[in-house]
This record gives structure tokens, sequence and C-alpha cells, in this order.
């Protein structure tokens, strides 16, 4: 659990499912009224404000700062025009299944993603999918190691491979909408090369032969 992850999971259902905001998050107050009717400040300490807390069942409970940052990089991202065309061209978080088999052992294993961003067959952006991701630094150079070191490249050619093996389509494309973890909330767009994709192909194939 981290401040970063609170703020990329924030993110992704404002960007892209904001209508599960309400089941899925709960905003703190501000404030509350003691026993005697005295207006406090929030104080998860407060029988009061620890009640509140367990009536939220398995709601994130979430700050108001939290969620006015939230809401910044969001609003960032809608206001990019090219950012706010491939959002309108795609399905968000579409869920993806299909099987692996093994060439060696000939087992069959089942695979699935979530994918934040698949746009429609019939867009500009129809050859590509991608996903929203939140970082310290999206300058181009900085956010290319990233990609190698955090595996984002594995992600790609699983989630391109998948989709194609459910769908029969033959997308090539991956795509990252990137942007700032902070003030002023800097987005970016970055189209992985067809190179990063092949090694994460590699990748991930040697790892499900492993694991066969």
């Amino acid at each position: 659990e981290s401040d970063a992850k609170t703020f990329g999971s924030l993110l992704d259902c404002l960007a892209l499912t904001p209508e599960q905001f309400e089941h899925r998050y709960a905003l703190e107050p501000s404030s509350y009224r003691n026993e005697k009717g005295e207006e406090k400040s929030w104080s998860n300490n407060a029988n009061v404000c620890r009640a509140w807390h367990q009536n939220q069942g398995e709601r994130e409970v979430i700050k108001v700062r939290q969620l006015a940052e939230a809401q910044a990089a969001a609003n960032a991202l809608a206001t990019d025009e090219i950012i706010s065309a491939w959002t309108a061209a795609s399905e968000t978080q579409v869920w993806i299944a299909a099987d692996w088999t093994d060439q060696r052992t000939g087992w069959v294993i089942p695979c699935r993603c979530l994918i934040d961003y698949a746009p429609k067959s019939d867009s500009e952006f129809s050859g590509a999918l991608g996903d929203l991701k939140t970082t310290r630094n999206g300058a181009v150079s900085s956010f290319q190691r990233w990609v190698y070191q955090a595996g984002y490249h594995v992600q790609a050619a699983f989630n391109l491979d998948l989709w194609n093996a459910a769908t029969s389509e033959g997308r090539t494309d991956w795509c990252f909408i990137v942007i700032e973890n902070f003030a002023p909330w800097e987005p970016g767009r970055r189209l992985l090369s067809q190179d990063f994709i092949e090694m994460g192909r590699a990748t991930y194939r040697l790892a499900l032969g492993r694991y066969a």
C-alpha cells in the first residue's frame, strides 16, 4: 500500500470507469459532531468517526485532498485533444480471457487480463490497444527505462496476444497513456516500439513454458 498506488487506482476509476466511483470509494468528511453536538475536525480516534469508517463496508475511504488530486489528473487527461479522442473511441477496462497451449507438454493454461483501452474496430485507433500509467517522470527517456524495468513491455505483448486470440483480430500496436502523479499532472502518449513488444512476447512465452 502506498500513496502512489492509491492515486493510480483512484485515477483509473475516475478516468476509465467513473460510474463505479460511488460503489468503490467513500469520501471521508472533514468534520463531525460529537455527542454534545459540537462540530470538530475529523479524527479517527473519535467513536463517531470510527463507526463511520466501519459502516463503509468494502468501499475504500479516501480524503478530500486525494480526490481533488486525482480529479485534477483526470481533467488533464480529458483536456488533451488526442488523449480525449482516444478515450472517446475506446471501450475501457475490457476483460479478456484465452487459453495458452504449451507446445512441450500439451497442457492448456487459462489466461486472462484487463485492458484499459480497447479502441473500437471502426475508429482511427483500431489497430492498437493501450494502458493508463501514472509515473513520477513522464519524460520519454525516463519512462522508456521504466517500461523495461517494470516489465510493461511484457504486459503489452501478453495483452495484445490475448486480445487477438479471443477476438481473431490482428492488432499490433500498444500505446501507454501516461500522466505524472504530481501537479501540474503532465500527460503524455507513448507508442511502444515493435522491438519492445517482441522482447515482451519472448519473455512471457518463456515464463508460461516454465510454468507448464
